[in-house]
Order: C-alpha cells, then structure tokens, then sequence
C-alpha cells in the first residue's frame, strides 16, 4: 500500500526531468516512482 508518487502541490513532480505535471500515470507505479511519460514508453 505504498504509493512511490511524488505529490506536490501542483500535482505530481517527475522523478526524471523534475518536472511537477498534474496527471498521474497509473502504468509508472509498477516502476516504482512517477515519471512523465516520454521517459517510459508504452511497454508491459
């Protein structure tokens, strides 16, 4: 039951390029951390 996502205030901050983006993608949890998404690409 732990979520690996960093919650700031704007929204979520990606642990790649830093970033803070609102929407939070559900597939980057099973890496371990939240990310934007160009730096994860569709894969399973």
């Amino acid at each position: 039951m732990e979520k690996n996502t960093d919650e700031v205030r704007d929204g979520y901050r990606c642990r790649v390029c830093n970033r803070t983006f609102r929407r939070i993608i559900s597939h980057l949890h099973s890496k371990g951390g939240s990310a934007c998404r160009q730096h994860y690409p569709n894969r399973r």
